[in-house]
């Protein structure tokens, strides 16, 4: 059974959200995780990405015309089989044993492999869930370096008081070194392509943190604490 901690892991989310892009969730797993959708918006967003990614790769994978001796030795298995004693098979049965099944059995699962790579590739190199007092979690934040972006995305209705915005800090190791903004957060979270100063800001903070704002104000810190927070910790890739 899924908890609210394990599924707002990007860790976990991310190889679900791929499992489910791919096709390779199948039964109550796949449905279970439908309804997690509906109920978690942020998951919905993820899987959306990776059906983006796969249909890119796909226009990049060059035509592979089979050598005749993969025909051959396809025509022999089929007749080896064909020979054999079998019992009688439905009708449908027969469309796995064409020549054109085969070979888009295989250029399915060539393009798979080459998007699974892909992908793997291009997971977050740092994560953060940002959690309220009550230690619910609201935000689950992650950097990559793969692709240079920072993706904050809530993890349930947030509720922001009239006349304030939200934005996004990185607090460093080192206390004599400043809090860096990254930028302002909407209730459907952020998400922002990195410069270098920034990767090296998050490089070297422990924690990122969520405050609120006057809207309209130019701030360079927190004026009035932290509302969601939580410690940065390196992503293991998949």
């Amino acid at each position: 059974m899924f908890t609210m901690k394990r599924y707002q892991n990007p860790d976990v989310y991310e190889r679900l959200a791929l499992e489910y892009s791919l096709g390779t969730m199948h039964g109550y797993a796949r449905k279970r995780f439908e309804r997690l959708m509906q109920q978690h918006p942020f998951l919905q967003v993820v899987v959306e990405e990776y059906d983006h990614k796969f249909a890119e790769l796909a226009t990049y994978l060059p035509e592979e015309k089979p050598s005749n001796q993969v025909w051959k030795n396809i025509e022999a298995q089929l007749d080896a089989e064909e020979a054999m004693p079998h019992q009688s098979k439905s009708r449908w049965w027969h469309i796995f044993t064409t020549k054109s099944f085969i070979a888009a059995t295989a250029s399915f699962v060539l393009l798979v492999s080459l998007v699974f790579v892909n992908v793997t590739q291009n997971l977050p190199a740092y994560s953060c869930n940002l959690a309220a007092q009550n230690a619910e979690i609201m935000f689950t934040a992650s950097a990559s370096k793969e692709n240079m972006k920072l993706k904050v995305l809530p993890a349930g209705k947030i509720e922001v008081p009239e006349g304030k915005q939200m934005y996004f800090w990185c607090i460093p190791k080192d206390t004599t070194e400043p809090i860096m903004s990254l930028g302002m957060l909407t209730k459907t979270g952020l998400q922002m392509k990195l410069t270098p100063k920034n990767w090296k800001g998050i490089e070297e903070a422990h924690m990122f943190g969520i405050s609120f704002e006057v809207k309209g104000s130019k701030v360079t810190k927190p004026t009035k604490g932290l509302i969601y927070k939580g410690n940065v910790k390196p992503s293991k890739p998949t």
